[in-house]
């Protein structure tokens, strides 16, 4: 009751001399009162709010596991209200599925184009004001693509072995993509003005471009990001077959990047090998946004439910275990 109660009193001693000093909120509510002022009305609502918060808060205490969905580049949160992005979840239709079988689920929003290290400390941010999240409470990470590269600088770097249990990486450059160093990386950097204005209107540049390269991965990602020993590493690979029966983006760049890296399957943007990560749990016949559900494609779509159900386990393992 006390939790519930709380949020009542914090929003009580707001009414000071000062209502721009707030220094003992942990969530959004001391935001909401300083940039607005006052009615009755809005006052109430903020308070509810608050107070739903805090009920989700003590709800969590009995629900299963904690798990956060990270997107990849030029990806996104969930619904998200005013930003330009596709009225779907980039997980479409998967984060209910991780709820209906008991589990807490955040899919948070960070800098789409920007690269890893400025993107980590956006994800344990959003890790740390999630209210649904017991206090001291270690989560499970499932992320595709560069959410995994993030994720693992926010372990390695940013101390995120407090607050991350397990990583479970679905088609993330580990060991970058030949795309990035043959491609990508050298039209941009040919291209400065081209690449600020990227990185102004929030798209990859050079910078984010280079970090995803075969080259940056080897020579400073990976030396320098160290697996942590109190975190568990898993890892998903995807493949995809030259089919041409549907409109399907990633058949040329499979046979691009297949000749760039000497063969080898890959899911149109990140080889097999480069998505090898810890403990790895196999190739499906996924292409890169075949592996998040993306509903933009007409027919014969391979479905990643086989993969999500053997991830949903992993995530209820893991929450029975902490």
């Amino acid at each position: 009751m006390n939790d519930v109660i709380s949020p009542f009193c914090d929003l009580a001693a707001c009414q000071t001399a000062n209502p721009y000093e707030f220094n003992d909120f942990n969530d959004h509510t001391s935001r909401e009162i300083a940039t607005r002022s006052f009615t009755p009305r809005s006052f109430t609502a903020v308070a509810c709010r608050a107070a739903r918060r805090a009920l989700q808060r003590t709800a969590a205490a009995a629900m299963g596991g904690a798990v956060v969905l990270a997107h990849g580049l030029m990806g996104w949160g969930g619904m998200v209200a005013k930003r330009l992005v596709p009225p779907w979840s980039y997980f479409f239709r998967i984060e209910a599925k991780f709820r209906a079988a008991g589990l807490r689920v955040l899919c948070p929003h960070v800098a789409s184009g920007s690269p890893p290290e400025i993107r980590a400390a956006q994800l344990l941010d959003a890790i740390n004001s999630w209210p649904e999240r017991r206090e001291s409470e270690r989560v499970t990470v499932v992320a595709h693509s560069q959410g995994g590269l993030d994720a693992r600088w926010a372990i390695s770097k940013l101390d995120g072995a407090g607050i991350i249990r397990q990583l479970v990486t679905l088609s993330t450059p580990h060991r970058g993509t030949a795309l990035c160093d043959e491609i990508a990386q050298p039209l941009l950097a040919a291209a400065p003005p081209l690449s600020r204005q990227l990185a102004r209107f929030g798209l990859p540049s050079e910078r984010t471009v280079r970090q995803l390269s075969r080259e940056y991965m080897e020579r400073e990602f990976n030396p320098n990001c160290v697996d942590c020993d109190d975190v568990v590493y898993r890892s998903f690979g995807g493949r995809r077959r030259m089919l041409r029966e549907y409109w399907a983006p990633f058949v040329p760049t499979a046979a691009v990047l297949r000749r760039l890296e000497g063969g080898g399957d890959n899911d149109g943007l990140v080889s097999v090998a480069s998505a090898k990560w810890g403990e790895f749990l196999g190739v499906e016949e996924l292409d890169h946004i075949e592996q998040i559900n993306f509903p933009l494609k007409l027919v014969n779509v391979n479905e990643p439910w086989g993969m999500w159900r053997r991830i949903i386990a992993l995530c209820e393992a893991e929450g029975e275990a902490g």
